[in-house]
């Protein structure tokens, strides 16, 4: 699976102790609710989580952390939050290749956003949550080979916030994606410029998981052009900045991606160790599909 489809934001906020007030004057009171910035930390906390889950490919432990921290969300009536949690239960439903599922959380995101329409006139952070959730729209027809809807989604969200204030990490997920499509659509002059603008507003923010993936996707195209040498340039750049993140599912694809390069370049016994080492992440993160791809590289390469 490319990188496209399995990077998510990354909002990592820290655990906040919470108080529980009680109330004394009368034994008859009824409790006390949770007051609505106690259930916001709450909600935060477990998101935070479930990044962290995500990113380690854990991902029934990530949705249920997600889980927890939507219905927080919707207790206190928070669109904002409802909507970035549905996108990233949706993200991780499509990580785990339940399609159906993850299209369910990307349109209940859609209906929590509908509060806020004309979205276009609405405040920064309410346009990003739009853009990032036609990002993963974008996603979804890209995983169902609907290239034409893929580009679409895509590229509302970059106009939608191609001018908006704190939104370039947002810009950049997109702009990447739109690039995957373009390769996948063999327009690969225009999936490069796509990925090199991506890198450069990445650089800026030091975003190293996504700098490791334009880079991944470089090294892809430069693979399929057969300029190995540049492809393994960018492989191990992306694999240095993944194992910094240590991003288990991106240092899998990176070692495949070198595998791949050196085999092209008649450097067998090279290859041979970085795809072995590739095939042992994906065990181990139990990503069958990802572990049948590289036992079917090295069978059909007699490796």
């Amino acid at each position: 699976m490319s990188s496209v489809q399995l990077r998510l934001f990354a909002v990592y906020v820290s655990c906040a102790v919470l108080f529980v007030l009680f109330i004394t004057a009368c034994s008859s009171a009824p409790k006390q609710q949770e007051s609505p910035r106690a259930a916001a930390l709450e909600a935060s906390k477990f998101a935070g989580y479930g990044n962290s889950f995500y990113t380690e490919a854990r991902y029934e432990k990530a949705a249920e952390m997600y889980t927890l921290a939507l219905n927080s969300y919707i207790r206190i009536d928070d669109q904002l939050g409802t909507t970035v949690c549905y996108n990233a239960l949706g993200k991780t439903f499509l990580a785990q290749g339940h399609t159906k599922k993850a299209e369910q959380m990307f349109q209940a995101a859609v209906s929590s956003l509908s509060t806020f329409r004309p979205i276009d006139e609405a405040e920064p952070k309410i346009k990003k949550a739009a853009a990032e959730t036609y990002n993963n729209l974008g996603e979804l027809a890209f995983r169902s080979d609907r290239h034409s809807e893929a580009l679409n989604w895509f590229e509302s969200g970059i106009t939608l916030i191609a001018h908006t204030e704190d939104s370039a990490e947002t810009l950049a997920i997109l702009l990447h994606n739109r690039g995957t499509v373009y390769r996948a659509q063999n327009q690969l002059e225009k999936a490069q410029k796509e990925f090199e603008e991506a890198l450069a507003i990445n650089r800026k923010l030091d975003n190293l998981l996504e700098i490791a993936s334009n880079h991944y996707m470089l090294g892809v195209i430069a693979l399929q052009e057969q300029r190995e040498e540049r492809a393994v340039e960018h492989a191990e750049k992306a694999l240095q900045f993944d194992k910094l993140m240590e991003n288990s599912v991106g240092i899998g694809h990176d070692l495949f991606l070198l595998g791949r390069s050196h085999i092209q370049m008649e450097k067998k016994e090279t290859g041979r160790e970085y795809l072995q080492r590739a095939r042992t992440i994906f065990a181990a993160l139990e990503l069958d599909g990802e572990h049948e791809k590289v036992v079917e590289y090295l069978r059909r390469n007699n490796l």
